[in-house]
């Protein structure tokens, strides 16, 4: 058995985090009202489906670049993202408050759902959920709070528990992975592909609210990091021996990430040894070198797991 879902974040708003209930509570209460889309049943299972809130890849309806972000397969999939939602959701309504984030959503919503429109125009299916707008909020997260934790609850092999982990090793993994994927697809229109469309334009919302400044991250972000970073190693005194100033920290996040790549190694590993198989079974044969690839990926990741 192979899980990893965030269970919340250390540190959340001021009060309730009214944005982030509020866009929980849409995304469910959706699920509620007209179902769930069924991808090989091809309809929608519950009460009063519409297929309309889907976005079609055969014709141009730029309303559902928003109201498919809140239409989810099934169960699995909705209880997923709405982990993921509360999670980096409270992170990011730190910054932006409620009203902001609940727009921050509808604009990565809308700027994806417009390139998907362009990137599948002509072609034959619909697509929906909220992992887009997710994969947004956690690039806004990265650069907004990267210090800040989020408790990830894992199930790997015989291995459960849960772990501190912190935003910037969370996303990047997550966001490496998809990545990852998306070029091993060749960059054909996949989850992996929609969820970089969402972390782009995360990015590019964020860094132009805190260019105009819409919100202040209050020196936690990561570019006053680093600045900070940089100035405290400039200040340093010339010296044979540099790390003799060094300031240790009162905690050290290396344990969070040691306990993380506990599971996180595995996980890549059966995710990848799985992913060339597969290929292996549909006799892929023109992506025999990437299928190789990801065969030795994985096989390394497994050695690095059992003798460590």
């Amino acid at each position: 058995m192979l899980a990893y879902v965030p269970i919340r974040a250390e540190q959340q708003t001021e009060g309730q985090p009214w944005g982030t209930i509020a866009l929980f509570a849409a995304n469910v209460g959706v699920a509620l009202v007209v179902g769930c889309w069924d991808p090989i049943l091809g309809m929608f299972r519950g009460v009063g489906g519409a297929r309309h809130l889907l976005l079609p890849y055969d014709r141009f309806a730029p309303w559902t670049w928003i109201t498919s972000a809140f239409v989810h397969s099934d169960f699995v999939h909705l209880a997923g993202n709405m982990a993921f939602l509360l999670a980096f959701g409270m992170v990011v309504e730190r910054f932006l408050g409620w009203k902001r984030l609940i727009g921050a959503y509808l604009a990565i919503a809308f700027a994806a759902g417009a390139v998907e429109q362009l990137l599948v125009w002509g072609q034959h299916g619909d697509s929906g959920g909220a992992s887009g707008c997710i994969f947004g909020f956690m690039t806004m997260a990265l650069v907004l709070a990267p210090r800040s934790r989020i408790l990830m609850g894992y199930w790997v092999w015989r291995h459960v528990g849960t772990v501190w982990v912190t935003v910037k090793v969370v996303a990047l993994w997550f966001l490496g992975l998809n990545l990852m994927a998306a070029f091993f697809s060749g960059f054909i229109i996949s989850s992996s592909v929609l969820h970089v469309l969402g972390a782009g334009a995360g990015l590019a919302l964020v860094l132009i609210g805190m260019n105009k400044g819409w919100f202040d991250a209050q020196g936690e972000d990561w570019f006053s990091l680093r600045r900070a970073e940089e100035e405290r190693i400039a200040d340093l005194p010339d010296d044979p021996d540099p790390l003799r100033h060094v300031i240790v920290p009162k905690y050290s996040n290396e344990d969070h990430v040691r306990s993380f790549a506990a599971f996180m190694v595995p996980a890549t590993a059966f995710l990848t040894l799985g992913w060339g198989l597969v290929r292996v079974a549909m006799m892929a044969h023109e992506g025999l070198p990437t299928t190789l690839l990801l065969l030795a990926v994985g096989s390394g990741l497994v050695y690095y797991w059992r003798v460590n």
